[in-house]
């Protein structure tokens, strides 16, 4: 099945560029991106294979933005006109609609991929809908549709001078195409917006920052770096290849503090183990606006063995600089309440596990302890406090539990 998403840059913004001259809807910034960038990223992650894109003009700022959607790996086709979105869709079994300027978070491109297609997206008429297309009195187009062949079948028809978009769009409404109701408090809360203004696409990078984030594993993931990401997200975003960096960055790291540990440098090991750790928080962050494909996601989950190992390693890597042979034992520890963690993160207390230990807090924790009582002890008072910080947590959410049972009983 070939899935299209048809997209449009035409509509002038309420700003001016630096030159004074009006800008496009399509190009205002966003968390990094223009606002079509977005719309690209949404439309690949939902299985679109060609972008298609309605312009009337092609400024440089525009091309620019083609290229960089191009160079993420999905294919990008101007169009200007219906017949050059007829002949695009000739072998297309369902075609996207996007508003222009739309930027929404991903549960409203969720429920436009919710049951059988050709389906529309409406939302009440309203102050904070009325930049929306109009429907009927009391109904505007919320912004993405999933139309047919048999939707499409009449663009040759289409007058020359007319938006392809809004005559599919229409031929959609006059067809008596299914009409799914979104809620209104969508577009209120910002989770959807029609991009016009400045203020308007840094309201919807505000919210979409927001609503991308998921609670943090960990004490100091969630508290000291998941904010140092979100005020670097600008300047993450913009560049490419980010998300490789910071991977390229955790996988270094890692090695690093193995490095560190073997030649007896607790500090070295513990900042090259926190450049891990950082690493790989912020390619994942990268991934939730970006998506990412196998070969990244494997080169994720390497990068997350290699923080592993590298803890794993440190005792008896400091041992081994000591000149002395030891198993090893609160390194490894550390190791089994991090894997604890993850699976209460991923599998069963996903709130729970924000306040458990990760890796950032298991090396900074080693090092101070190391440093003041020697690399065995320090080790085994780390992994005493990493065990604290997540059996705590459990203790209490285990007790509130069998309270809250015993009032209901």
């Amino acid at each position: 099945m070939t899935r299209i998403a048809l997209a449009a840059a035409a509509q002038l913004a309420d700003a001016v560029d630096a030159w004074g001259m009006p800008g496009l809807r399509a190009l205002l910034p966003v968390a990094g991106m223009s606002v079509v960038e977005h719309q690209a990223e949404q439309a690949r992650a939902i299985g679109c294979d060609i972008f298609l894109l309605l312009i009337d003009a092609l400024p440089a700022a525009l091309t620019e933005a083609v290229d960089r959607i191009r160079a993420r790996g999905l294919p990008v086709q101007l169009v200007r006109n219906a017949s050059d979105v007829m002949a695009a869709c000739q072998s297309a079994s369902e075609l996207w609609l996007i508003a222009d300027g739309l930027v929404a978070a991903p549960r409203l491109w969720r429920a436009a991929g919710v049951g059988e297609a050709p389906l529309l997206l409406t939302v009440e008429d309203g102050p904070v809908t009325a930049t929306l297309e109009r429907i009927d009195a009391q109904t505007r187009w919320a912004g993405l549709a999933r139309l047919t062949p048999a939707q499409w079948a009449d663009l040759p028809n289409a007058p020359a001078d007319w938006d392809a978009q809004l005559y599919l769009l229409r031929g959609a409404i006059q067809s008596g195409v299914t009409q799914y109701a979104c809620e209104p408090a969508m577009f209120v809360g910002g989770d959807a917006t029609l991009a016009d203004s400045l203020e308007d696409a840094a309201d919807a990078q505000e919210k979409l920052l927001t609503t991308s984030s998921r609670v943090e594993t960990g004490l100091v993931g969630r508290f000291v770096l998941a904010p140092m990401l979100a005020l670097a997200a600008p300047a993450l975003l913009a560049r490419q290849s980010s998300g490789n960096v910071a991977r390229l960055v955790s996988h270094l790291g890692a090695f690093g503090a193995i490095a560190g540990a073997l030649t007896g440098h607790i500090a070295v090991a513990a900042g090259a183990g926190l450049a891990a750790a950082i690493g790989h928080q912020a390619a994942d962050f990268i991934g939730r606006f970006r998506p990412t494909n196998r070969t990244q996601r494997v080169f994720g989950w390497l990068g997350l063995l290699l923080q592993f190992s590298a803890l794993g390693v440190a005792e008896r890597g400091m041992m081994v600089a000591a000149g002395r042979w030891h198993w090893g034992s609160g390194s490894n520890t550390m190791c089994l309440f991090l894997a604890l963690t993850l699976l209460l993160q991923r599998r069963i207390a996903p709130r729970l596990a924000q306040w458990g230990p990760d890796f950032a807090l298991a090396w900074l924790v080693s090092a101070v302890a190391v440093t003041l009582f020697g690399w065995r002890a320090g080790f085994d008072l780390a992994a005493a406090l990493a065990g604290l910080f997540l059996l705590l947590p459990v203790a209490w959410s285990v007790r509130r539990d069998d309270v809250l049972a015993s009032h209901a009983v």
